[in-house]
């Protein structure tokens, strides 16, 4: 299975060196099975910078140790740095906002690589769409909740299901019937003046935005209660969103035929505090 995507930004930077996504090089290394084993970081780009960029890397680095194999030592902050002020240089279009995917992989060698690329981000032209999805997360245990591995072939199966028909996102269940996650985003919602989540017992992956958005709402009247929800709780809600390090908070207006409301004012408090911090950070 291919893992490269559709991009008018067309280069890479393969182990420190800038190369064509579409050069021999980089498509071997993204289809080769050690590519498979390796982590990544999905991280936002914005005017220039990675603004929480300290945080996927100390996510990466367990992440490696998880899997058991080393960063490479050519891949620091400084040159990741450097590199994504390159794609911006090389980029010609008005995007100022950007997925960088950062990989790091076994090598056949012993060694480690990496590969770094970046994307616009597309957001839809409506509001997220979720469908219920019949493909299932299954156990997982805490410390692999904690790491982003390149072998995603459920979330993908998922994630592609939904897109054909004509959704944004696909919602998972566990295969105890628990709502879990999205295939790129922790799911949230709220009912009243409280704000619920699914908790560790439903193996959704501890993403860097809801870790962010908690971080942020610490010091307010605000609280998240983690459970095990049934999707009746989401889908009674209020109002439901997901969040995820690239997107920040995004209100869904409709979960497979139900309709929801995409306005609270809890919601566009969280929102607004997200992002007034992440954008601190540039």
């Amino acid at each position: 299975m291919s893992y490269m995507s559709d991009s008018e930004l067309t280069v890479a930077c393969l182990n420190g060196s800038l190369q064509l996504r579409k050069e021999a090089d980089v498509v071997d290394a993204i289809n080769s099975p050690n590519f498979r084993k390796g982590c990544f970081e999905t991280m936002l780009a914005a005017d220039r910078m990675l603004p929480l960029i300290d945080l996927h890397l100390n996510r990466l680095q367990k992440s490696a140790d998880y899997l058991n194999f080393v960063i490479p030592t050519n891949c620091t902050k400084e040159k990741i740095l450097r590199t994504i002020e390159t794609l911006y240089d090389i980029y010609t279009g008005e995007e100022s906002r950007f997925r960088a995917r950062l990989t790091i992989f076994p090598q056949s060698d012993g060694s480690s690589g990496w590969l770094l690329y970046m994307d616009p981000i597309i957001l839809p032209s409506k509001h997220y769409k979720l469908k219920l999805s019949p493909h299932l997360r299954e156990f997982e245990p805490i410390e692999a909740l904690k790491c982003k591995r390149s072998a995603r072939d459920h979330y993908l199966a998922a994630y592609y299901d939904a897109v054909d028909d004509g959704f944004d996102d696909a919602l998972m269940l566990t295969i105890d019937g628990c709502v879990s996650e999205t295939t790129i985003a922790n799911i949230f919602w709220i009912n009243g003046s409280e704000v619920f989540t699914p908790s560790s017992k439903c193996y959704p992956l501890i993403g860097l935005g809801q870790e962010v958005l908690r971080s942020v709402i610490a010091n307010t009247e605000i609280t998240i209660k983690e459970g095990e929800y049934s999707i009746t709780d989401v889908i009674n809600a209020d109002l439901v969103f997901i969040v995820n390090a690239v997107r920040g908070p995004v209100p869904i207006q409709k979960i497979d035929g139900t309709e929801k409301s995409i306005k609270h004012p809890i919601f566009q408090k969280m929102f607004d505090q997200y992002w007034s911090s992440v954008m601190k950070l540039i």
